[in-house]
């Protein structure tokens, strides 16, 4: 029941929007599409489409993962700093297809339900697109650690925290594509003004210390979850997987490859 109807809301405390009880949502096992089964873009662009799920999973069942993520091929990524990525808890692991069943299976035994209905994304090549994660109504702090091991801090909000994809083609390789994630933090004036230009005015904050690249291809899964579970939303990792609320939840993000024209 996993991966189908997420109200997205938002959380009121620390700033951020509440968020609706996910408790009652479907789990993965018994609305999850096999890879592979969304529209067809072959005749359409040149790019990629992807099934995204955003799940929430008991704060308690965050151990109950652990077997998973060691199922889960790790040196398929690329990090702008390894160490980095993994002191902010971040943790990303790539499956393919005929491990989907598995992995769904996995986080249904974990307790996870759809935090919001699956949706799909179609980036042509070069393009990139958002993942929205939360919302900040108000300017707070946030820290997290930068490369080398110190600790950084700076202030966020109002506005919204994504994870932002690209996806771009690969010379010489036909069926495979480069896709770039890195959490993104987009003030609130930007949204007002349509044009690139007068956005870039405004600004966005890449948290680069958490992105990572990898090479997809059609069916190939990305798993991207906390190492950790983080009560405190004032953290990178606690603001990215922490979900506000009168229960202890965490965010898990699947990506699923489905299609592509390269």
């Amino acid at each position: 029941m996993l991966l189908t109807g997420v109200a997205a809301a938002f959380i009121g405390c620390n700033g951020v929007e509440e968020d609706e009880p996910v408790w009652q949502g479907p789990k993965i096992g018994d609305i999850a599409p096999s890879p592979g089964s969304r529209q067809d873009i072959s005749h359409v662009i040149k790019g990629v489409s992807f099934n995204v799920y955003v799940l929430e999973i008991p704060a308690s069942k965050i151990r109950d993962l652990d077997s998973l993520r060691e199922m889960l091929y790790t040196n398929s990524f690329r990090y702008y700093d390894a160490a980095a990525f993994e002191a902010n808890l971040f943790s990303a692991g790539f499956g393919q297809a005929a491990m989907f069943n598995q992995i769904t299976a996995s986080l249904d035994a974990a307790g996870a339900v759809q935090a919001r209905p699956e949706f799909s994304l179609l980036l042509s090549d070069g393009q990139t697109s958002d993942i929205f994660v939360t919302r900040l109504l108000r300017r707070q702090p946030i820290f997290y650690y930068a490369p080398g091991g110190a600790i950084a801090d700076t202030t966020i909000g109002p506005g919204d925290l994504s994870l932002r994809l690209k996806a771009e083609g690969i010379s010489g390789m036909r069926g495979v594509c480069k896709v770039t994630a890195k959490p993104v933090f987009t003030p609130a004036a930007k949204a007002l003004f349509p044009s690139p230009a007068d956005k870039q005015k405004f600004g966005e904050l890449f948290f680069d210390v958490a992105a990572f690249e990898v090479k997809m291809t059609p069916g190939d899964i990305v798993l991207l979850t906390p190492h950790d579970y983080q009560s405190k939303r004032i953290t990178l990792a606690g603001l990215f997987f922490t979900r506000s609320g009168p229960r202890s939840v965490f965010t898990t993000f699947m990506i699923v490859c489905n299609k592509m024209n390269y």
